[in-house]
Formats: C-alpha cells, structure tokens, sequence
C-alpha cells in the first residue's frame, strides 16, 4: 500500500524557528532547501510526496515539476495551496494512506475528512530533523565498518541505490535485484541474531513450593515432628497385648 504525502511549502517554511524573512531571497533559498530535504525524506521513507507552493509569489500559470523523485507544485496565481491540497486529497485512492502538512486549522478539517493523517509544520520539521540525523549516524556507521551490508552488494546494485538517491527512476530489473538482496541480508542478521540467543544457556530457578496445607497434613507434621519423626511400631504394641491377654 502506497503512502502519499502532501505539504504546504510555504506553511513549512513560516513554521521554521528563528526564520528572517526580512532577507533579500528567502523564500528562494528556503524553497531550494525544503525541495531537498523532502526529497531525501520521500526517498528514506518510501512516500509519494507532492510539494505544494502557492502562486502569489509569482505571476505564472499552474507548474507541476518533478525535482530529486518527488513532484513540485506552483498553484495558478488566483489559487492557494489550500485548495490544491483539498483537491488533491479527495483525488487519492481511498484505500491508500495519505498525510496532509500543514497547520492551518480548516485544511486539517478538511484532510480528516478526506481519511488522511494531519500532521502540522512544526511536527512535520522535526520529522526532517530526527530522519537526517538517523541517516547521517547510518552512513557514519557505515564509513566506520559498524554496517557493512554496502560490502555485499553487486556494483549494479550500488548503481540502483545511488540512483534512487539522486531521484532517478532505475532500470526495474535492477531495482528488484537490489531490494531483494536488501531484503535477504535483513534476513540473514535476524537468523544470525536468533540462533546466537539460542545458544546462550538458559538457567531456570524452580521457586518453593508454597502451596497452602491442609489442617490434617500440618497436624500430621506436627506429630511427626513430636515422636522425632518415627511412626509407631504397631507390631510391638500388637504383642505387648497378646501377653497381657495370656
């Protein structure tokens, strides 16, 4: 099932802390950085993103541009990204997952009822945030030796991951080898990581039996304990009486 995700830009953009909006060029820095590290983001997590830029900025018809896999949208100048965004939605197949970001309170209303996952702007950077530095820490692991699934992979699967990452749409063929080579090395760890737990001895403590006795058993201990733990000789009794008879 395909996840498809949809982001106002410019909400994203204002929602960042300690933004200077007063600089000359902003929003075109701003709008270059947000494209790339969607981008990254879509590629890490699989998603179908669309990139929603309202036209007031610009006095330019409708533009839909696929930059780094990714689709880069710039409204009609009389439209807003609300409204996109609202049709885009109710476009979706239902049975898919969808997320809408932005913190505009009517176009959350408007995504909820639509069946898709409302996520604000400032939620939505820290996303960016915690996913560039997990993968940043992964390639640091990987440059050390910690990871080296890189190390088992054909060149042509090296090709296909590389572009992936660079948003290029690679050979279908290549893309399978490669996923599923992914897919046996992630087997083979949990195997390995499986059989060493069973190899480690397991030492199981057997509690005490603390089982409430009955009356009768604890007066029977009790008496057991009286006569030093001895039962009584019935034979000898038994012939004390006959002498006393004779």
């Amino acid at each position: 099932m395909k996840t498809y995700l949809v982001i106002d830009g410019y909400n994203v953009i204002h929602a960042k802390p300690g933004i200077e909006s007063e600089t000359p060029g902003f929003l075109e820095r701003e709008r270059e950085e947000l494209i790339a590290r969607c981008a990254n983001y879509a590629a890490l997590r699989e998603y179908e993103t669309t990139l929603v830029f309202d036209a007031w900025v610009r006095d330019e018809p409708l533009t839909v541009e696929q930059i780094s896999g990714i689709t880069v949208v710039y409204t009609n100048k009389d439209q807003t990204a609300d409204t996109y965004i609202e049709r885009f939605l109710y476009q979706l197949p239902k049975l898919n997952r969808k997320m809408a970001v932005t913190s505009d309170g009517a176009v959350q209303k408007m995504a909820l009822m639509t069946g898709a996952e409302r996520v604000t702007s400032l939620e939505f950077l820290d996303r960016l945030e915690r996913a560039e530095k997990k993968n940043a820490q992964a390639k640091t692991d990987n440059d050390t030796g910690v990871n080296p699934v890189g190390e088992y992979l054909e060149d042509h699967q090296k090709e296909t991951i590389e572009a992936i990452r660079r948003g290029e749409k690679p050979d279908p063929e290549q893309l399978r080898l490669a996923k599923e080579q992914i897919r046996q090395e992630k087997r083979e760890a949990a195997a390995a990581k499986k059989q060493a737990a069973k190899s480690v001895p397991v030492t199981i403590e057997i509690p005490e039996d603390k089982t409430p006795k009955s009356k009768s058993a604890l007066k029977r201990e009790k008496t057991k304990k009286r006569k030093g733990g001895k039962r009584p000789n019935r034979g000898s009794g038994a012939v004390k009486k006959d002498n006393k008879k004779n």
